[in-house]
């Protein structure tokens, strides 16, 4: 076995994942890919060759093309091609991003086709060095440092990168050693691209430095990951929804700035956007807000919400609704829905805020759900007399943010139950009863914003 080929049985053995897993490879026809498909096959990894046609270079592209088949035929590897076409799919992300994406998800389509568990990848220790280059050059934290050499997809296929400790030299010497070829594309031997420019110039520049410059920046990004991913554990216990404004503001601030992250949900947080959202965490009043890239930090109390920019959450409305018995029903406008269905009443109160339980045999006509209106009333069990929604509400500390967009139940004119509040007096379930489950939901295909009103 040659050292190339030992460096990636050293690789499966340390990530603890199976040479015996059915794998797909992107395959390009460049020494990389041509490499890695060589070091799967002599480890014995069951591996299928899958080269993405981007559309973009013309007759080279179709000469690479043509190689890839014929270099998998020679060595007996099954062959699939997948076709895209970048530029009619440009969205935003420039050339380069749009054909990444594409390609990650021919890829992926691919995997599900040959059921495949593992998806391998040809990035290399020279990769790496590029890629953090190239983010530090941009702007980034810990995470944009050096490439992840296994992670999990959507969908639950894991992204594998058996050759990241190889450099780009020792990638050549190994096909030089087998006589095989490969092909290049012309475009990497221009500096127009930002990432050539690295690797024609910076990279080499640093291997002048010190010829393990390669190796040693591995090293250290394999520790920023173990050091990121241990920030992150703790980040997520304060990221809850709602989050503690207090917890977040006492927390580490690497902590606090990923928790915040993690309650934005998005990618395109800067460090400014982070310090202010700090800065109304630590702040003494009682209400706040901070606008963000679409969207607001609000803080009301010591709970701390993300809620979309389009609107004031106090002006958002659920219109009348009629619910029906074994659907989901969209709540237009708010992100939200709600699931209604038949079942037996616990035996214990087990309303919470996005779950309630109502008597079937209570309702009468069709149950409406709507926003509170001016003077709302409710009768909640154990308490003496009604009492306004508005007074309700405060006094269970519903932040004012949240009020608008609590469902509230009507059955023939008659306040059934408010989520978040309760089931109104006389239409509580005896325990074991018949009754209507309701469960409040994020809608699927709603903005990412808009799904944090309550959630």
């Amino acid at each position: 076995m040659e050292p190339a080929e030992r460096r990636a049985a050293a690789f499966y053995r340390e990530h603890g994942l199976s040479p015996d897993a059915v794998t797909v490879a992107g395959f390009s026809g460049g020494a990389d890919s041509t490499a890695l498909l060589l070091i799967l096959r002599a480890l014995g990894v069951p591996v299928t060759a899958v080269h993405v046609q981007h559309g973009l270079r013309g007759a080279e592209a179709e000469r690479d093309a043509r190689f890839c088949e014929a270099f998998c035929a020679r060595h007996g590897i099954p062959f699939v091609r997948r076709d895209v076409r970048v530029l009619e799919h440009l969205d935003g992300r420039g050339v380069e991003g749009t054909a990444r994406k594409l390609r990650y998800r021919a890829l992926c389509e691919a995997a599900a086709a040959c059921g495949a568990a593992h998806l391998a990848v040809a990035h290399n220790a020279s990769d790496a060095l590029e890629t953090a280059l190239f983010n530090l050059a941009r702007g980034t934290g810990a995470a944009g440092l050096g490439i992840a050499p296994v992670r999990t997809l959507p969908g639950g296929l894991t992204l594998v990168r058996p050759i990241l400790a190889l450099s780009r030299g020792e990638i050549l010497a190994y096909l030089a050693s087998r006589g095989e070829s490969y092909v290049e594309d012309s475009t990497n031997a221009e500096d127009a691209a930002s990432r050539n420019i690295l690797r024609h110039e910076a990279v080499p520049a640093l291997l002048r430095v010190n010829a393990q410059a390669l190796s040693h920046a591995l090293a250290a990004f394999e520790r920023l990951r173990e050091d990121d991913e241990a920030l992150r554990f703790y980040a997520e216990r304060l990221a809850a929804v709602p989050a503690s404004a207090k917890a977040i503001s006492d927390a580490p601030r690497a902590v606090g700035a990923r928790a915040i992250r993690m309650l934005y949900g998005r990618d395109d947080l800067t460090e400014k956007h982070i310090r202010a959202v700090l800065a109304l965490c630590r702040t003494q009043t009682g209400h706040g807000a901070v606008d963000l890239p679409g969207a607001r930090a609000v803080r009301e109390y010591d709970e701390l919400r993300i809620l979309p920019a389009k609107t004031d959450a106090e002006d958002a409305r659920i219109p009348e609704t009629a619910l029906a018995v074994g659907r989901t029903t969209a709540l237009p406008g708010t992100g939200l829905c709600l699931a209604v269905k038949k079942t037996k009443s616990p035996e214990q109160n087990s309303n919470t805020f996005h779950k309630i339980y109502v008597d079937s045999c209570a309702i009468h006509g069709i149950l409406l759900v709507r926003s509170r209106k001016t003077g709302d009333r409710i009768r909640l069990p154990h308490e003496n007399g009604t009492k306004t929604l508005k007074k309700a509400m405060i006094d269970a500390k519903i932040p004012v943010s949240a009020r608008a967009l609590l469902p509230v139940f009507v059955s023939d004119g008659r306040i059934a139950a408010v989520m978040g509040l309760g089931t109104a007096e006389g239409f509580v379930p005896a325990p074991g009863a018949d009754a209507l489950e309701i469960t409040l939901e994020a809608a699927e295909d709603a903005n990412p914003a808009d799904k944090t009103d309550l959630f």
